[in-house]
């Protein structure tokens, strides 16, 4: 991180990161194990939609698949 610490410093870079607004997600339960998501997500200049699958691994929800399109 010193690294590219001393590049924002030299380049004269903005280290904040643009925020983002995240819109309602949709849920969508496809049993009693498996949830699908999409929502999306708002920035300045784009706006994206982001969706997952949630599986259920014993007594844990886990990521399978996530997308950002």
């Amino acid at each position: 991180m010193v690294i590219a610490a001393r590049y924002r410093a030299v380049a004269g870079v903005d280290e904040r990161r643009p925020r983002g607004r995240v819109g309602k997600p949709m849920v969508s339960l496809l049993g009693d194990t498996v949830a699908e998501a999409v929502m999306m997500v708002h920035q300045p200049t784009r706006s994206r939609a982001v969706a997952i699958r949630l599986e259920r691994h014993r007594s844990r929800w886990r990521a399978s698949a996530i997308h950002v399109i």
